[in-house]
């Protein structure tokens, strides 16, 4: 089982704090059945460039490196990246990218959507060579237009949607319903060990009973096979 989205690099961004912390949500990763954990940090082009992200996350991993358990989750480099709108020329995207992979995380803007933003995700598509996974989607249908999320939800990329969306009472029925249509990848979007903890075990307690094994397997196995492992 791959978790696609979470912030267990210590001292990175607004997640884990400590190598203590982030030894503690791998060991819960792992207690869950996950076997890969995509490292995804914020990356915000207005505060860095790649460079100074890169450098910042190598640092943060040879920190948690000498700590690892051989028994541990498989891990994997990526980042969640914040829209901007030049994004489609950045010549830096593909150092973002999850692994070797052809994807990257992509984190859509929380200001209202610009009329533009289907045209600019074909856009981001064609001229970057790389296909975006559209972080937490589920999360703008509070926020932003709803039959533009729906247009955006229809677009055929690949989305994320967080496991949190479906344990709570008021919004699973609606991940399970959204899950239905589209092509979706599970992920934890985990930050510590509190208030937001890795959450992939309970959620796919609750899919067994709603999914056949084959969508189940789609939803949680995420994996170019053999790249970019850390």
């Amino acid at each position: 089982m791959t978790d696609l989205h979470t912030h267990i690099l210590p001292a990175m961004d607004d997640g884990s704090k400590s190598v203590d912390e982030s030894l503690a949500m791998l060991a819960a990763e792992r207690a869950q059945g996950v076997d890969l954990v995509v490292l995804t940090p914020h990356f915000y082009r207005s505060e860095e460039s790649a460079q100074e992200f890169l450098a910042r996350r190598a640092q943060a991993l040879e920190k948690l490196r000498p700590h690892l358990s051989d028994d541990g989750p498989e891990l994997m480099l990526g980042a969640e990246v914040a829209w901007f709108p030049t994004i489609a020329q950045y010549n830096s995207l593909e150092q973002l990218r999850l692994g070797e992979s052809g994807y990257f995380l992509l984190e859509l803007p929380w200001d209202p959507w610009p009329s533009r933003l289907q045209d600019q995700l074909y856009e981001l598509s064609c001229i970057s060579g790389l296909t975006p996974i559209l972080a937490h989607l589920e999360r703008y249908l509070s926020i932003q237009n709803k039959s533009q999320v729906k247009e955006v939800m229809s677009m055929g990329l690949p989305m994320q949607m967080n496991a949190g969306f479906l344990l709570k009472n008021l919004t699973r029925s609606k991940g399970a319903s959204m899950l239905s249509r589209g092509e979706w990848h599970l992920g934890s979007d985990t930050h510590n060990m509190v208030h937001r903890p890795p959450n992939m075990g309970l959620a796919i307690e609750w899919l067994q009973k709603k999914l056949d094994p084959s969508d189940l397997n789609a939803l949680t196995g995420w994996s170019p096979i053999g790249e970019g492992g850390v």
